[in-house]
């Protein structure tokens, strides 16, 4: 980039006061990083709107990329800004922070997105504030505060009815919810980013708290200041009272302080540019003509609507002025909290405005002159027709510095010297008057005589001059657009409605157990077939018990078949010898009792003795029961409970080496049907676990798309099963789906589901709004006649201004039909009622116009007013409540 040397800065300046010069020549492609100063990178993002870009600057620094800006919450948006992320020069850094300077959709959009994983939001707490309440917003229809607002400003009637209708809250579709973490930027705080210190300015009027960025040779100022176009100050509906025209001015001439035209201006859209201080010194020019002309339209009263036309210089079509009547509303408010204009409230609850006269001027300049007397807090104080203290403003009304006080203060004194030299003027002139006065009443009789016949020539005079007038005003004509009025027996009315490209399917799969992840074979964008393997846990732990449970399975069925089996032949002949031996041990233990026994009579034997050998006996008995009865449970064969016992330890194992099994199979994650990979949120080596999504697929097999459709048009749906959709800028056929019975609380209306047939679409539409063109029929006749035609009729009727020409052929004259209306379409009326096809009815200003007034025709008329139907469909937002998350 080639950077203007300062002589010529200057030589050019002094030719041309006010005037900028580009710092390149064109504007580089969407994504591709253009390197406008040492560490500074400017990067262009597409969004859907007149503008078609926005501009985002990523700046270097030590610890990565510092993103000024995130465009908006869109797959064009995102892709762009992504490949300037991946481009060569700066693949090697990593993002740190985005820095964001007003909370607009296009420089707020994906702000929310990139402030995560170790990325930090920077901005202000306005910025931050109202992204996140406007976020939060689900309610898609007008709230009866910006109805009001908008009646106020002068729309009434079937225009009033059709922004109560109108559904434009988008904002949480653009933006991305804003993090609950953020560093706010303040005024006056400095940022040290790369080899530059950034200094923090905050301004006001386009956005609340607006951040600018400052440094030594360049200055990142959002929409504050554009190089050609105008930033709009729009006043918020819930803040009809704001002076933001005021907060505008204030800021740029604060700015104009920082300001040098050898700095480098980068701005949110449009290309870099020099001469700063010259561009603020346009843009306080621009808006203060703008302010003299609207001050001369309303020399009458007047609504907000009525001067719009005139502001902007060109007719405007009803959806337009709709979106412009906001400024205006903030043009006047300036010219009212100024003391210029006063406005009253009428019947209708519109607001008129006026202009003020002189002798009212006058005095609000002194009482605001008087009040600047109280010292440095009266610096702050509003004019005579505020009734919004400064305070309550972003930005105060004056400065409260020392030597502009001591200025203000001189300046009052001189107010108030002036003052009483006013007061003894008044007196002379009083004086005087009362001195002629009474002259002129002594000598009244002669006075008259001399003036008699000066009076009948000048009456004669001006009763001429009056005729003439009258004559002059009579043939006056004034030139009006027309249109043809033509009969329909009946008519389509088109209406647009507006819904969410959708996969068939998409699923967030995870693991069902916890784990380390082992292996991923897949990436991001990747398709894959069904039952393909996505990613597979660590699975040593479980091969090792396994092994343990099919050892033990092994070892419990070993001694099911030997239970199976019962004993060996062997094991009972050995048991019957066993059980002889006792039964010979028995009988000699026995013999050994009866030897006793004899014995004991004659002493030859003890009693102990005696003892011991019935102790024996009793115990061979007992040592031959267990061995007979052993003898006897191997002669009949194992017992069936052991044998159930045994195959219930077996199932056990069983079940336990299935479970490790299943085990096993969940340690591998398989896709569960044929889809494309959209995210993944694991890498090697993390712990997964249930509930946790690892991958989220896509189904790309005929896409669907959810519309909201109102209950009247359903049947027009159910008549057709193929439709045309338009995505983007192309036209797809689809089919009827399914209609969902529930009605929408919100949107009142039902969503109805419409498939895609894979083969007409790619990926990149998915998320993208899709459009249907639906007709219904009305079974009337009537006119299609232009919104801007109609005027407030009587008893609830409209009116129409007819042209009936006059017996030269080449004027009209204006006369008045009264219509009723039966519907409404954007910028057209379908009425019905007393005109008659061939009818020449005025298309707009009506106004201006009155009925009986003579007119003629302009080059501007159209031959039908069917030619207006052919371009006009009522565009709707039908989102599902359930899509706007």
């Amino acid at each position: 980039m080639r950077r203007l040397p300062n002589p010529q800065i200057q030589a050019r300046l002094s030719e041309e006061s006010l005037g900028i010069q580009f710092a390149c020549d064109q504007n580089p492609d969407f994504g591709v990083p253009f390197l406008v100063a040492p560490g500074v990178w400017w990067v262009r993002l597409p969004v859907a709107s007149k503008l078609q870009a926005v501009n985002v600057y990523l700046l270097e620094d030590s610890q990565g990329l510092a993103l000024v800006d995130a465009g908006v919450r869109s797959a064009e948006c995102r892709e762009a800004l992504q490949a300037a992320l991946c481009h060569p020069d700066l693949e090697s850094y990593r993002l740190s922070r985005v820095i964001v300077t007003h909370f607009h959709p296009d420089h707020m959009g994906l702000a929310g997105e990139l402030a995560r994983d170790g990325v930090e939001l920077w901005t202000s707490r306005n910025t931050w504030l109202n992204c996140h309440l406007l976020s939060q917003n689900k309610q898609l229809l007008p709230l009866p505060s910006e109805v009001a607002f908008m009646q106020r400003a002068g729309l009434t009637g079937i225009e009033l009815e059709a922004f109560r209708r109108r559904a434009g809250n988008r904002y949480g579709t653009l933006v991305a919810p804003a993090p609950d973490h953020f560093v706010p930027l303040v005024e006056g705080q400095t940022l040290t980013i790369g080899q530059r210190a950034w200094r923090v300015a905050t301004s006001y009027g386009h956005a609340a708290e607006h951040i600018t960025l400052w440094s030594s040779d360049c200055v990142i100022s959002g929409d504050q200041i554009l190089p050609s176009i105008a930033s709009n100050l729009t006043v918020p509906y819930t803040e009809g009272d704001v002076d933001l025209v005021g907060e505008w001015l204030r800021s740029c001439r604060r700015l104009k302080e920082r300001a040098n035209d050898e700095l480098l201006c980068l701005p949110g859209h449009q290309r870099p540019f020099y001469g700063v201080h010259a561009r603020l010194l346009q843009i306080e020019q621009n808006i203060e003509k703008t302010l003299e002309r609207l001050l001369s339209i309303v020399s009458q009263p007047a609504a907000a609507l009525d001067c719009a036309e005139q502001v902007y210089g060109r007719t405007l079509a009803s959806d337009e002025r709709r979106v412009l009547l906001p400024e205006v509303v903030g043009m006047l408010n300036h010219l009212y909290f100024h003391g210029q204009l006063e406005r009253t409230l009428d019947s209708e609850g519109v607001y008129r405005y006026a202009a003020i006269s002189s002798k009212a001027s006058k005095r609000d300049e002194r009482k605001n002159s008087q009040l600047r007397l109280t010292g440095a807090d009266a610096l702050n104080a509003p004019n005579a027709n505020c009734q919004i203290a400064p305070q309550d403003h972003a930005i105060h009304y004056a400065s409260t510095g020392n030597s502009e006080t001591d200025s203000l203060l001189d300046a009052a004194a001189c107010c108030s010297d002036n003052s009483i030299a006013s007061r003894i003027s008044k007196l002379v002139v009083v004086s005087v008057l009362c001195l002629s006065g009474g002259g002129i009443y002594l000598n009244w009789n002669t006075i008259r005589e001399n003036a008699a016949p000066w009076l009948e020539v000048t009456t004669r005079y001006f009763s001429q001059s009056e005729r003439l007038t009258s004559e002059e005003q009579a043939v006056a004509t004034i030139p009006v657009e027309t249109i043809e009025a033509i009969e329909q027996a009946q008519a389509e009315v088109p209406r647009q409605f507006t819904g969410i490209v959708k996969p068939r399917r998409a699923s967030q799969i995870g693991f069902n157990r916890i784990g380390v992840i082992d292996e991923i074979l897949v990436e991001r964008g990747d398709q894959v077939a069904a039952d393909a393997v996505l990613a597979r846990l660590n699975t040593s732990l479980l091969q090792a018990n396994l092994k343990a449970v099919q050892a033990q399975y092994r070892a419990a069925e070993a001694r099911l078949a030997e239970l199976v089996a019962g004993p060996r032949s062997q094991t009972i002949e050995s048991a019957r010898a066993q059980v002889a031996a006792a039964k010979a041990e028995v009988d000699l233990a026995r013999t050994s009792l009866q030897r006793s026994q004899r014995l004991i009579d004659s002493g030859a034997v003890s009693k102990q003795d005696l003892d011991n050998a019935r102790t024996n006996v009793a115990a061979k008995d007992e040592a031959l029961r267990v061995l007979q009865n052993g003898l006897d449970e191997l002669l009949e064969g194992t017992r069936s409970e052991q044998v159930l016992a045994q195959r219930a330890q077996l199932t056990e194992l069983e079940a336990a080496q299935e479970q490790l099994q299943v085990q096993m199979q969940e340690s591998v994650l398989r896709t569960p049907f044929a889809a494309t990979v959209s995210e993944r949120y694991f890498d090697l080596g993390a712990i997964a676990g249930p509930g946790i999504a690892a991958f989220r697929l896509i189904d790309m097999e005929s896409p669907e798309v959810w519309i909201g459709v109102p209950p009247e048009f359903i049947s027009t749906l159910r008549d057709k099963h193929a439709v045309q959709l338009t995505i983007g800028d192309k036209n797809f056929p689809a089919t009827v789906k399914a209609v969902l019975p529930e009605l929408d609380e919100v949107t009142r209306t039902n969503t109805v589901i419409f498939e895609v047939a894979r083969a007409q679409v790619d990926e990149n539409l998915f998320g993208q709004v899709a459009r249907i063109v639906l007709s219904r029929k009305l079974k009337q006749s009537g006119f299609w006649v232009p919104l801007a035609a109609l005027s407030q009729g009587d008893q609830g009727l409209w009116a129409l201004l007819a042209l009936e020409p006059t017996a030269d052929g080449e004027r009209f004259v204006l006369r008045r039909r009264e219509v009723e209306i039966v519907q409404v379409d954007s910028d057209r009326v379908f009425v019905r009622g007393t005109i008659e096809s061939g009818t020449q009815l005025v298309a707009n200003g009506v106004r201006r116009l009155t009925p009986g007034q003579h007119v003629k025709l302009s080059g501007n008329s159209l031959s039908s007013a069917n030619d207006l139907g052919n371009r006009s469909v009522v565009a709707e937002t039908m989102f599902n409540t359930g899509l706007m998350q």
